[in-house]
């Protein structure tokens, strides 16, 4: 008998441009971002951290990384359960990590699951679960438990109740179908964890990630203090209260865990994957600090890259970071519009600059040290105007990074929140749960997306061909 958890294949379906092609995730991955790949996470730390957890308690766990495996389809990865029965023992519980995206393929996994096995039990995890467990077990009979939260905790119980043949009624943080229709019980939900007492995540896939060309990744912290509209991150960190809506690790315990990287794998760059690892605070710059300042102390030759918003760049603490191995940082621009910047949630102390002139400047100051910039941009939305496309052009272009996806990026509606709700209610979403698509409200917008896209659709298409197409199609948006 055994114990799995599944991370999906991802499968690439590129609403965008080319709708037919199909591979192994992160392949398609490199072939869309060139060499800035490298740096992409490519280990699910998710998967590898309830794992160690379950292990530090006795209780061995297989997973399979369908995306680090790269598996091009659910067969390979149905193939990959049905192998690790054949090597361990049929599953009696099997868990599945993944975003809206890949909701499908573990729908679709878990139903042969139970198929194959009738006694087995299925949990889904992620964001998707947290925010959506009465979505997830009363659409699909897929799954028996949704996990709401840390899954460390939760799974490992669950997992030595089945194993001992207890009862799993009350499972803390787990939703049944018993739960559907009442109000969640607040006592059900265990306290968020100490991320220090978690032991690290397995390294079981690295050797098969570094192969890929791709990078390590460690995490810092948990959560999200910010409530962009958009962002299931904050949206789940709104469900838990207090301190625990974000939480960080002892720099001790991160520098730690970088060098063991270093000294047992061979790593010499890490991306630090926590969804924010910098706010605008004085105790999250005081911790950015220590963080450089304990890199710099130990000498570790391990470069990396972080995630912050436009508002914490600092000339003087990225400066230090620089010298402590930064060499990358991930930037959510999202918009230089007002307007839509206050839809998302997103507004920044200014004083007198403009939205544009603060971004301009804080970008300015990661290119004079030399960084990398990997800007998120949010270029398409229902109501996005003529004048707001032209901004964007003009915000690429500042910029400084050469990507020519940053045209065609649409914002997602993630269910369960703010931005999916607003979207339900003015009637913008059609298709299937949970990836629904949402529609252009003023058809000229529609027209010049539809437009672009056919342009550019089945190319490798240069970032200055895909910028004169979509500044083309732009400037005919009165056109019939």
């Amino acid at each position: 008998m055994s114990i799995l958890l599944i991370a999906p294949p991802a499968l690439w379906r590129n609403r965008y441009l080319e709708k037919h092609e199909r591979g192994a995730y992160f392949d398609v991955q490199k072939r869309y971002l060139g060499s800035g790949a490298w740096s992409f996470p490519a280990e699910n730390l998710a998967i590898m951290s309830i794992k160690a957890y379950a292990e530090s308690r006795g209780i061995d766990v297989t997973t399979i990384n369908a995306q680090s495996a790269r598996h091009a389809s659910i067969e390979e990865t149905w193939h990959a359960i049905l192998e690790s029965a054949r090597e361990s023992g049929d599953p009696l519980l099997i868990g599945f990590t993944g975003t809206a995206e890949m909701y499908e393929e573990s729908m679709d996994l878990a139903l042969r699951a139970k198929r194959r096995w009738p006694n087995v039990l299925t949990v889904l995890g992620h964001d998707l679960a947290t925010l959506n467990w009465r979505d997830v077990l009363t659409r699909s009979d897929a799954f028996d438990f949704a996990c709401a939260g840390d899954g460390e905790a939760p799974f490992t119980e669950l997992a030595r109740r089945v194993l001992n043949g207890e009862s799993l009624g009350g499972c803390p943080s787990m939703f049944s179908r018993d739960d559907v229709g009442s109000a969640p019980v607040r006592h059900r939900k265990v306290p968020a964890l100490n991320l220090d007492e978690l032991p690290w995540p397995s390294r079981d896939d690295l050797p098969a990630v570094r192969a890929l060309g791709m990078g390590a990744a460690v995490f810092s912290s948990r959560g999200c203090p910010f409530r962009c509209t958009f962002c299931t991150t904050g949206s789940k960190s709104a469900l838990q209260h207090g301190s625990d809506s974000y939480r960080t690790k002892s720099i001790t315990n991160v520098v730690d865990e970088i060098s063991m990287l270093h000294r047992d794998y061979g790593v010499n760059f890490v991306t630090i994957s926590d969804d924010l690892f910098l706010l605008n605070q004085v105790h999250s710059r005081r911790r950015a600090e220590e963080f450089a300042t304990e890199m710099i102390r130990r000498q570790l030759p391990v470069s990396f890259m972080v995630d912050c918003r436009i508002d914490s760049i600092d000339a003087s603490l990225f400066s230090l970071l620089a010298q402590a191995g930064l060499v990358k940082v991930f930037v959510g621009v999202e918009t230089a519009d007002d307007d839509q910047l206050q839809i998302y949630g997103k507004v920044y102390d200014r004083k007198s600059d403009s939205q544009f002139d603060v971004i301009r400047k804080k970008l300015q100051l990661l290119h004079d040290l030399g960084l990398d910039v990997v800007p998120g941009v949010l270029t398409y939305h229902p109501r996005v105007t003529k004048r707001e496309l032209q901004m964007t052009d003009h915000l690429i272009e500042i910029c400084q990074t050469p990507a020519p996806n940053m045209y065609w990026t649409k914002i997602i509606a993630y269910p369960g929140t703010p931005l999916y709700a607003d979207y339900k209610a003015r009637g913008l979403l059609s298709g299937d749960w949970p990836t629904e698509y949402w529609h252009f409200e003023d058809p000229k917008a529609e027209r010049q997306y539809d437009r672009f896209i056919q342009l550019i659709s089945g190319r490798r298409s240069s970032f200055e061909f895909v910028r004169k197409t979509f500044l083309s199609t732009v400037d005919s948006w009165d056109e019939d």
